[in-house]
């Protein structure tokens, strides 16, 4: 995430908490939703989400989300190209989402592929001195290329696509997958095996999302937010059975207690955030954290 920037403001989210809908597993006793009385000994993606009533084991035992993409085994080695390499792979991403956005369509299992190697653009070479009438000579033919699907994506520039890619040559890093697989391999051993409610506040293009089990991504039900314009576009033709919202986490009122699993890379910075969810409920933590971007999503997400 770049910061604070709004470029796509979403609607209130429309979850309800899981002490309204049930499903807060290991509470003495029981939790009433309604006129459901829930066995805390049974996983909180057991329950319905329409009514808290109990899933039947057909049900539970059915993929509710197939259309989202996953990584090959040998998907890490995408985290090694050099910035040339990722240079070329995120022109070619960049083309394909071109291509999906004018036709109107969801993507192929190719083009996904193309998609999901998109690997940030920190230390790439963006061309600093380019506007919509003016394409310097001197670029590589690369670099025209990036130039060339940036402005069919945003003729008007009214985006700043290309801005946003020149701020991202300074600090958009993926996190690899191999660590983003460690990192699931640690939240299943503390518990989460699928069958509840994910959210990653800087979702980037996925990493995280893609990086799942098959079997534990399938029965998630995925929330993702990302700012960036371009990036959160490509997420959401790789997710497609996700809620992705192209925002910023403070603008994307996100709910309490209802996520099972938040897991994310979060931005760094001095920036400072405004949360006006956060206003209405003042705290000391919430002021202090809002002054530096890292803290605020720190304390956000728990």
């Amino acid at each position: 995430q770049n910061g604070g920037e709004t470029q796509q403001p979403t609607a209130t989210g429309t979850e309800q908490p899981r002490s309204k809908r049930g499903g807060a597993s290991g509470t003495a006793g029981g939790v009433s939703s309604g006129n459901v009385v829930e066995d805390p000994t049974v996983e909180h993606g057991d329950y319905r989400a329409d009514d808290g009533s109990l899933r039947t084991p057909k049900e539970k035992n059915t993929p509710k989300n197939t259309r989202n993409y996953l990584y090959p085994e040998d998907a890490g080695e995408i985290d090694n190209m050099s910035p040339m390499e990722r240079l070329e792979t995120n022109v070619e991403a960049l083309e394909v989402l071109r291509t999906l956005l004018t036709e109107e369509r969801d993507a192929t299992p190719e083009e996904r592929a193309t998609l999901g190697k998109l690997r940030g653009w920190g230390g790439i070479n963006v061309p600093d001195n380019y506007t919509a009438k003016f394409t310097p000579l001197a670029m590589n033919p690369l670099q025209k290329r990036l130039v060339a699907v940036v402005n069919a994506l945003d003729p008007n520039e009214e985006r700043k696509l290309l801005d946003s890619l020149r701020t991202a040559s300074l600090t958009s890093y993926y996190t690899p997958i191999p660590i983003a697989r460690a990192m699931h391999a640690i939240a299943e051993q503390a518990g989460y095996k699928g069958n509840g409610n994910m959210l990653d506040p800087s979702m980037g293009n996925g990493v995280f999302e893609g990086s799942m089990a098959k079997g534990v991504q399938q029965s998630t039900n995925i929330r993702g937010v990302e700012l960036d314009w371009l990036t959160g576009q490509i997420a959401q033709k790789l997710y497609p059975d996700a809620r992705i919202n192209i925002t910023g986490f403070q603008d994307a009122h996100i709910p309490q207690d209802y996520y099972d699993y938040v897991v994310s890379n979060i931005p760094f910075g001095s920036l400072q955030i405004t949360d006006l969810d956060w206003q209405k409920k003042p705290s000391p933590i919430r002021k202090a954290a809002q002054g530096k971007i890292h803290n605020y999503f720190a304390v956000k997400m728990i």
